[in-house]
């Protein structure tokens, strides 16, 4: 049972940022439905009480606690953490509408989402959902959540959602930056063949006919020289008229 340590803490000691974080990252892989109805009328209460007297501990946290009412899509509550991840405070995160805070294209995912999830909890199929959002930092700038969440009913019958919050920012960046590389790489690779290629048809011994001058191809097919050239290399042709010809025909 994991929620009694939540409810009565204790003397926070040197470990208690340590505890509190490891009690968030569990308590979606054990918690049942009867857990999350007291969680939620107790514990939460509990939570900001433990704010206001331990708001250091709650701040140093790296994740965030939240809780969003479906009806609306506002948050009914939020610890104090999220300063870190949105600069923020929970105060001014309160009561904000869930599609300020997000981008267009996360909410309309989000949405998405969540319209299934709901389904499924009214067919009794409950379950925690993994995502990555694209928040609004205070600064403007968009930065990346990874979320763990799951839909309960609270004591007075309305349907809530309640999860938590980690800053995945410079992973997404360092995954992406993975991407670019391997597409960077991908056309270097795809560039030195063909430049192996054209080195082969242009350094090899190419079978000519010694009458019409057609180059034959490694499928016996007879092309004329500057189709062949155009067709297996990057090269084309100018037209101009050498000095010897020149004489010939313009003299």
């Amino acid at each position: 049972m994991i929620l009694p340590y939540l409810v009565n803490p204790g003397n926070p000691d040197s470990d208690s940022n340590d505890k509190a974080q490891n009690i968030i990252g569990v308590i979606f892989e054990y918690i049942t439905q009867k857990e999350v109805l007291f969680f939620m009328s107790t514990a939460v209460n509990k939570a900001i009480e433990l704010e206001t007297i331990h708001a250091v501990l709650s701040k140093d946290l790296a994740d965030a606690v939240w809780s969003v009412d479906v009806k609306t899509l506002t948050y009914e509550y939020i610890s104090r953490s999220i300063i870190n991840i949105s600069g923020y405070s929970a105060e001014e995160y309160i009561g904000q509408s869930v599609h300020k805070t997000m981008s267009q294209d996360t909410f309309g995912s989000v949405f998405k989402i969540l319209s299934e999830e709901i389904s499924s909890f009214e067919s009794h199929q409950k379950k925690i959902r993994n995502m990555e959002l694209e928040l609004i930092h205070r600064t403007g700038r968009f930065y990346w959540v990874e979320i763990r969440a799951k839909l309960y009913k609270s004591p007075e019958g309305g349907l809530k959602v309640i999860g938590v919050s980690r800053d995945v920012t410079d992973r997404k960046k360092a995954e992406q930056e993975k991407e670019d590389t391997i597409v960077r790489l991908g056309k270097m690779i795809a560039e030195n063949e063909r430049l192996l290629k054209e080195n082969r048809i242009l350094t090899g011994l190419l079978p000519i006919c010694s009458g019409c001058k057609r180059i034959r191809d490694d499928n016996n097919k007879w092309w004329p020289l500057e189709a062949y050239v155009r067709e297996h290399t990057d090269a084309d042709f100018t037209h101009t008229i050498c000095t010897d010809c020149s004489e010939i025909f313009y003299k």
